[in-house]
């Protein structure tokens, strides 16, 4: 098609496999399992749905990004994204990444800011961003500001069991096996994870219910610092309301949230005992 550097533009995709070296604009929707791969910016009209969006540029979806919340349905960028609404799918990008409505039931990671417009929602997702969040409502949601990509690809697989162990109330055999093969690679360096495998480990042949540890665990990974660098500067923003069970982590501190908090940012301050997270009127 077009040469590098130039704008493509094509009809909505549905189904099948586009690759184009230039900047690309769909004028439409994407969808049907369809995959996206661009070297330069892409701009989609429409709406993406149970399909896959790569670009090594900036990525422009006017409609929203939904899926049925498996790992294929997903938008990355190299550089900034934007999206309408992000349900039940998920969002990637290489610089800061913005939604106008929200984040529902899905997940949102990048290297820059995260920031959710006025009104915007984030219910029942998970959200991590290297330098901050902005956001105007948090609902059952978990927020990690200011972990660097490699804390992230260790302790997000273990997040989302626990989490999972959470909801249903129980832990099976096969997700505390994942667990334990996770944290075993951060045992040197991290008592924390270290007490916490042997939790699991003492647990796994009986397979019992370790629900109630898991909100427990959850707040015990996003404590082991010292692994990676971190950005102590990071903070989360709320200007709207964050509902009770909000679990926000900055830095290494983490908080779950047991009363409505309005109009709040929260911040990472060390103290003699190890981090914790603070709060100050917005």
């Amino acid at each position: 098609m077009s040469g590098q550097g130039l704008l493509a533009c094509i009809p909505g995709v549905a189904g099948g496999t586009v690759r184009e070296s230039a900047a690309l604009r769909v004028d439409g929707d994407v969808v049907g399992g369809a995959l996206l791969s661009c070297d330069g910016d892409v701009e989609i009209t429409g709406h993406v749905i149970d399909s896959r969006v790569e670009a090594a540029g900036s990525v422009t979806v006017h409609g929203a990004v939904s899926g049925d919340g498996q790992e294929k349905n997903l938008v990355s960028a190299g550089g900034d994204l934007f999206a309408r609404r992000v349900e039940r799918a998920g969002a990637r990008a290489g610089g800061d990444l913005v939604v106008a409505e929200g984040v529902l039931h899905g997940s949102a990671e990048t290297e820059g800011r995260f920031i959710a417009r006025d009104g915007a929602v984030v219910l029942d997702s998970r959200v991590l961003a290297g330098r901050g969040a902005d956001c105007w409502s948090l609902e059952g949601s978990t927020v990690m500001v200011g972990v660097p990509p490699a804390g992230r690809s260790r302790i997000s697989p273990v997040l989302d069991v626990l989490e999972r162990a959470d909801k249903k109330r129980a832990m099976s055999e096969r997700d505390v096996s994942f667990c334990l093969a996770q944290l075993a690679r951060m045992d040197g360096r991290s008592p924390r994870a270290a007490r916490l495998r042997e939790r699991l480990r003492e647990q796994k042949f009986a397979a019992l219910a370790l629900w109630r540890e898991a909100g427990e665990a959850r707040l015990q990974l996003a404590g082991l610092e010292g692994e990676f660098p971190l950005d102590t500067s990071a903070e989360v923003v709320v200007r709207g309301v964050a509902t009770p069970g909000t679990v926000l982590v900055v830095g290494w501190a983490a908080l779950e949230l047991d009363e409505e908090a309005k109009s709040t940012v929260f911040w990472a301050e060390r103290t003699k005992e190890g981090w914790r997270v603070d709060a100050r009127p917005a």
